[in-house]
């Protein structure tokens, strides 16, 4: 009587790995993945589709390299926008242009700085007068020459209301660049700023400062390779000091307070965690990948923001001199992932996100609404790692694979690949998660239900063809309306016994 090939069952433990794209695919944990676009891991290990993004009705023309929620005391909370020749335009109700300034150089390499103090929102930059705006009436406001002159503000790179005061960092005064200096207006008047209030951080080391951020009641000073921290809340009490003199970065929207911690985005080091008083590198999984695909040269424009409990950083990939690629990291389980697009800007407002120069587009896009992007399909995949169920020296077939959705509507494409060949897909087969009232073929009887009550799909599948040594799968939704959700995959194998060079 013919020996029985003894069946293994294998289970995959899910994706609460994430997105690792430094290590040799053969060598990942098996809860990880070497490549995804456009999904989400989820906290027990399932992964999903990202959710899709709309755009709202504007008869902009211009990219916003700025969005800002800003909220008066007592009053109404705005959301406005300042675009990359300087109008601002304000999306509370319906969009309406308030011009802030006209670009008289055109120059759109410097991004506008926004802060609020007293019921007043002030934006300013290099070589352009400020404005001030009270909610309905923008007002130009004299630039500062530090003299203790009221009624006065600076140009300045970097804004930041600490302390009942108005900070701004790598300044000009009269004509004279001060890219080191941090000046400080009057207590609880932002349009005074007297001459001796400032400090200048290491003016001589070659660097300027580059972005501002509080941190608890502390201000994070940041420099192109520096990291300093101001204590104190009044000119009798502050004192300034070094925390690291390597790490830095050259993007003043990518730096975000997240929980205990304050993440930046360093062009030459990665993503790092600050917690006070060390520093903690996120994106060591995929830093290599990260800091190779990024344009070096427009880092600059990389912006971050947080929503719920992942962080989202935006930087512009390739060849693309704007933000086209986001990594997401989720703080709870560490895991990366990575869209296909990028933001220059985004923010909360009335609880909904909403993002400014998505893929350079002009407008303001709400992010997170459905299953499409501007009713475009949303092209979703996730792969496995490369695994060899036998080792990698032994012989091994698929007998089934079984695999479990949330009941979704989507064709799933699910791509198996052996033995380290990805030029084409050894096995191809599309399976839907929403089989409607037909259970045929695809779905085991006494599993679903006719009439769609079950909130999970399980598809026992075979058809996966012949014998290999490493197999890795793919999963992939394409297709305008879908959604998806793989929750489990197990894999029933079976061996071809003798060890390859076995006689």
């Amino acid at each position: 009587m013919p020996k029985k090939t003894p069946i293994k069952t294998i289970q995959l433990p899910g994706f609460v790995g994430g997105l690792n794209t430094d290590a040799d695919p053969y060598q990942l944990e098996t809860n990880e993945s070497p490549d995804c676009m456009n999904v989400d891991f989820l906290f027990r290990g399932a992964v999903a589709k990202r959710a899709g993004y709309e755009s709202l009705t504007t008869t902009q023309t211009e990219t916003n390299r700025r969005i800002y929620s800003w909220q008066k005391q007592g009053g109404a909370e705005y959301l406005i926008t300042l675009d990359e020749v300087g109008d601002m335009w304000d999306y509370t109700s319906t969009p309406a242009e308030e011009t802030a300034w006209t670009d008289p150089t055109t120059d759109d390499e410097e991004v506008m700085a926004i802060a609020a103090l007293n019921n007043l929102l002030y934006m300013t930059r290099l070589n352009i007068s400020p404005k001030k705006w009270d909610g309905t009436t923008v007002t130009v406001i004299t630039p500062s020459t530090f003299d203790g002159t009221s009624s006065r503000f600076p140009e300045a790179m970097h804004l930041l209301s600490a302390h009942s005061r108005m900070f701004a960092a790598n300044v000009d005064d009269g004509g004279t660049r001060h890219r080191s200096r941090l000046h400080f207006s009057n207590l609880l008047d932002p349009e005074t700023w007297d001459a001796v209030d400032y400090i200048d951080f290491d003016p001589d080391d070659g660097q300027e400062i580059t972005a501002l951020e509080q941190f608890g009641e502390e201000i994070v000073v940041f420099k192109n390779h520096s990291v300093q921290l101001l204590a104190g809340k009044s000119p009798e009490s502050f004192s300034r000091y070094v925390v690291d003199s390597q790490l830095g970065t050259v993007s003043p929207r990518a730096v975000v307070s997240m929980g205990a911690q304050l993440i930046f985005f360093d062009r030459d080091t990665g993503v790092w965690g600050f917690d006070g008083s060390g520093f903690n590198l996120l994106s060591e999984k995929i830093n290599e990948y990260l800091l190779d695909g990024i344009n070096y040269d427009t880092a600059r424009f990389a912006s971050a923001f947080v929503h719920r409990t992942s962080l989202y950083l935006s930087v512009p990939w390739g060849a693309s001199t704007y933000p086209s690629r986001t990594f997401v990291w989720d703080s709870r389980t560490q895991a990366w992932s990575q869209y296909d697009y990028g933001v220059y800007d985004a923010t909360l407002h009335d609880g909904s996100i909403y993002a400014a120069g998505l893929n350079d587009a002009a407008g303001v896009q709400q992010l997170f609404t459905g299953v499409n992007d501007d009713g475009a399909a949303v092209t979703a995949y996730v792969k496995t790692p490369w695994l060899a169920p036998e080792g990698p020296e032994a012989k091994s077939r698929i007998r089934r694979m079984d695999m479990a959705f949330s009941a979704a509507t989507a064709d799933v494409t699910v791509d198996m690949y052996r033995d380290f060949d990805t030029a084409a897909a050894y096995v191809s087969q599309t399976f839907t998660t929403d089989p409607g009232g037909s259970l045929w073929d695809t779905f085991k009887w006494d599993i679903d239900t006719w009439d769609g009550a079950s909130d999970q799909e399980l598809l026992l599948t075979t058809g996966w063809g012949q014998r290999f040594r490493t197999v890795q799968f793919k999963f992939t939704v394409d297709a305008v309306d879908e959604d998806f959700q793989l929750n489990k995959v197990t894999l029933h194998v079976s061996s071809l016994g003798r060890v390859r060079g076995e006689a």
